[in-house]
């Protein structure tokens, strides 16, 4: 909208169709459950009933793009079109330029089918649109789907992965005592995290909310966090992360990784991934695992491709970093067969050698 005015109409409107009868829309806010801040709108339209056809749509505030939230809205549309609307078919559309929203009407289980010549007028221009859709027997696929992978990994199961070396288990609410002296000490640890609070455990009280943050995504089936035990050293030493978990395109992220600075650059790192990284392949079956970093973060680069990981590319300005300063991001990948292939002898001999 372009104004405050403009916006309360269509708020106005919005729930004005909300008792309209028979009611043909559905508007929804989207709430961030970590801080309960309204962070977009979200609806769905009803076609004639005997078609049984709705279409959705979605606005969410710019800086909570790709945080997986309009994944989860639509995810939840679909639930309540075909479960509680009983709906045969829902359509959605986009710019054709708007790969953010491309990318999760896919990742949902959509089927582009049309592509519309300047349909949309877009900042004084018309702009070219795809048509997107879904039946009620795919959204049925997609959920046997999940079923049939599901059981492979649990995130409701407290998986243990250890060696000689290292033992990686669960994150849990009172291993903030096992942490805390990284965050009171070596707060310089978390100087990439930049203004991720789910990222950040520099105090206190950023390491009380890291790791809630991270049980309330373990609860809501998006992330699996653990703590590191170094068996050497006898003592808790850092945390490492699933998340951005796809069990329908099996894929996932290995990330939110830090150690305290003495177990920087230790056999506790590889040992560490290459846990993971047998669980993830050979354990749960997944086909791939992404690996993010700052740019400007060499330390992590480097320890990315030292265990294997292949550069894919950069994601430009991809983050609010400092309250002034964007930063970029570098993204590599394991595949399942790289991993068998020659990442995980590669990787066991660099053990072995430390």
């Amino acid at each position: 909208p372009e104004n405050s005015e403009v916006t309360t109409k269509l708020v106005v409107e919005m729930i004005a169709s909300q008792v309209a009868e028979p009611r043909m829309r559905f508007v929804f806010v989207v709430i961030n459950k970590h801080t309960q801040e309204a962070i977009g709108f979200c609806g769905i339209v009803k076609g004639k009933p005997n078609y049984k056809k709705a279409e959705i749509w979605y606005n969410i505030l710019p800086r909570f793009w790709n945080k997986g939230f309009a994944t989860e809205l639509v995810n939840t549309l679909l639930n309540f079109g075909f479960n509680t609307l009983d709906l045969h078919r829902i359509e959605a559309g986009c710019a054709i330029g708007n790969m953010g929203s491309i990318r999760v009407l896919e990742k949902t289980g959509f089927i582009r089918e049309s592509h519309t010549r300047k349909l949309l007028p877009i900042r004084g221009e018309w702009v070219d649109n795809f048509g997107y859709a879904i039946l009620e027997e795919d959204f049925n696929i997609k959920k046997e789907v999940l079923s049939e992978i599901g059981p492979h990994f649990n995130f409701k199961t407290d998986y243990i992965l250890e060696n000689e070396n290292v033992l990686l288990r669960p994150l849990k609410e009172d291993d903030y005592v096992h942490l805390l002296e990284y965050s009171i000490n070596e707060r310089d640890i978390w100087t990439f995290a930049g203004r991720n609070g789910s990222a950040d455990a520099s105090s206190e009280i950023n390491l009380k909310k890291y790791i809630s943050i991270a049980l309330k995504e373990r609860r809501n089936g998006k992330q699996y966090s653990f703590i590191v035990f170094d068996k050497h050293a006898n003592k808790y030493v850092g945390c490492t992360r699933f998340y951005d978990i796809d069990l329908i395109n099996r894929t996932l992220q290995l990330g939110y990784t830090w150690y305290g600075k003495k177990y920087q650059g230790t056999r506790v790192n590889k040992n560490c991934k290459y846990l993971l990284l047998e669980f993830a392949f050979e354990k749960v079956n997944f086909e791939r695992v992404e690996f993010r970093a700052n740019s400007k973060n060499e330390r992590s680069i480097n320890a990315m491709k030292s265990i294997g990981c292949k550069v894919e590319g950069t994601l430009r300005s991809y983050g609010n970093w400092l309250p002034n300063e964007r930063s970029s991001s570098i993204v590599l990948s394991i595949l399942a067969d790289e991993w068998l292939k020659e990442v995980k002898e590669n990787l066991k001999s660099k053990i072995f050698a430390t």
